[in-house]
């Protein structure tokens, strides 16, 4: 069987998971109450790509576009941390997702400031969560011997996410890869450089 997505720019109704029969909703930055209920009952998932639709925000900043980014931020990104935030509370298995312009890591700290869960409880939409969501549950998405892919960060997850940014290994097939720094996102970027 072919597994599909759901794409929702706009407010889904509390039938789309219903009539979509996907087992995710992407995106789904104007969602309400009344579609978290239906997505519950069917067990449908939620790829909210948080990091892209900051990208976009961020990119317009940086452009020097002051107006088009708090435009975003407020009204974009303020009503999709919203519906992560409900969608979270409700129990909706919410996965990562980057589109085009996001990063896992990103996605990770962003659905962490939404639902203001720490870093170990966001870790599985990364992991366990995203691998049900794509259909590979049981063959990758958790720390198993056998499974398909592995990485070693150097660090403590539970203190934040920085070492997620320095994995030390990667493992794929019992193969071992050596980590790499990962380039940080255009807003984090921006934020670290403001901090000084």
């Amino acid at each position: 069987m072919r597994r599909t997505s759901s794409a929702s720019a706009p407010p889904p109704t509390p039938t789309a998971p219903r009539r979509s029969a996907t087992p995710s909703i992407e995106h789904g930055a104007f969602m309400d109450e009344g579609v978290i209920p239906e997505m519950v009952a069917r067990g449908t998932a939620y790829v909210p790509t948080l990091s892209s639709v900051i990208a976009i925000a961020y990119r317009h900043k940086v452009a020097g576009s002051t107006d088009m980014y708090e435009a975003i931020m407020t009204d974009i990104v303020g009503r999709h941390m919203d519906s992560v935030r409900m969608a979270w509370a409700a129990g909706v298995p919410v996965a990562t997702g980057t589109d085009t312009n996001g990063e896992v890591v990103e996605e990770l700290e962003l659905l962490a400031e939404a639902t203001g869960a720490n870093p170990l409880d966001v870790l599985p939409a990364a992991t366990s969560v995203a691998a049900e969501v794509v259909g590979l549950g049981g063959t990758t998405g958790v720390l198993e011997p056998g499974l398909a892919a592995d990485v070693v960060v150097d660090g403590d997850v539970r203190a934040g996410f920085e070492a997620l940014w320095r994995p030390r290994w990667g493992v794929r097939d019992g193969v071992v890869f050596d980590g790499a720094p990962m380039p940080l996102g255009l807003r984090l970027t921006e934020m670290r450089a403001a901090q000084g």
